[in-house]
């Protein structure tokens, strides 16, 4: 027990984010004069690696991200739906109403041309991977965006699946909606009951974190999780900071877990 402490204080220096959005790291001078190790040690924990699910779910849950992600993670849903030869699932995009910055454009835009928000250009992708037109809406409508929220439900079905997009609103009215507030509305809106299967796709770097964000809930409420990864090996838009920003969040997460119950 006491390892996992001095973990979590030895990996506190690497909080690069600060406050910042992800693609604001920069990567400094130690980072920099270390790259080759930095990436091995990426590769060695399997923060690159593409997993096949472990075992087959009731819902797949395409998590909202920037630039790429919300288009690379619904394609990954199609595909596992595909692979697997699934059917008769419920698929869900799921984000919130954070704005798309300026810096994303160039990858928004080939997607979801126009989009104002993460949650608009995650309806875009899944649309256009899917097929999906026509569609209910049941949105909450605030003057302060971190509190809107809204379900898309979509008429067409993939291979019997309900398709669905859902922006959460966020438990604080202070700060936008985080993946533990987003998690909590899934569950909410679809009233996740003990034995549900729950495989939930984001890219290959955030698996272990998300994956250990939500297993308290889970274990507390008696359903499986499952998280696996989009391919990001080689993609230049993360920066070897960026890995171990992330090798953090999952030491904070483990960190968490455990002073939940020792």
């Amino acid at each position: 027990m006491q390892y996992i402490e001095k973990l979590h204080e030895f990996a506190a220096r690497w909080d690069y984010r600060n406050g910042q959005e992800r693609w604001a790291i920069e990567d400094d001078r130690i980072v920099t004069g270390n790259l080759e190790f930095v990436m091995d040690q990426v590769k060695a924990l399997g923060l690159m690696d593409v997993l096949p699910p472990q075992n087959e779910p009731d819902y797949l849950i395409a998590l909202g991200g920037a630039r790429k992600s919300n288009h690379t993670r619904c394609l990954r849903a199609k595909e596992v739906m595909d692979d697997f030869g699934y059917s008769s699932k419920i698929i869900v995009a799921l984000s919130g109403m954070r704005p798309i910055n300026e810096i994303e454009r160039p990858y928004t835009d080939k997607y979801a041309p126009g989009a104002k928000t993460e949650y608009e250009a995650i309806c875009a992708a899944l649309e256009l991977v899917f097929g999906l037109n026509g569609y209910t809406e049941d949105a909450v409508n605030d003057p302060n965006i971190n509190l809107c929220s809204a379900v898309r439900h979509y008429t067409d079905k993939y291979r019997g699946s309900d398709m669905y997009s859902l922006s959460a609103p966020s438990l604080s009215p202070l700060r936008r909606a985080n993946s533990y507030d987003c998690f909590n509305y899934l569950l909410s809106r679809f009233k996740v009951g003990q034995g549900a299967r729950l495989l939930f796709i984001t890219g290959s770097l955030y698996v272990p974190f998300q994956y250990l964000k939500f297993m308290k809930q889970a274990i507390c409420d008696g359903f499986e999780i499952d998280c696996i990864g989009t391919d990001m090996a080689g993609t230049s838009l993360i920066k070897p900071t960026g890995y171990i920003q992330e090798v953090k969040g999952t030491i904070d997460a483990i960190y968490g877990l455990y002073r939940e119950w020792y």
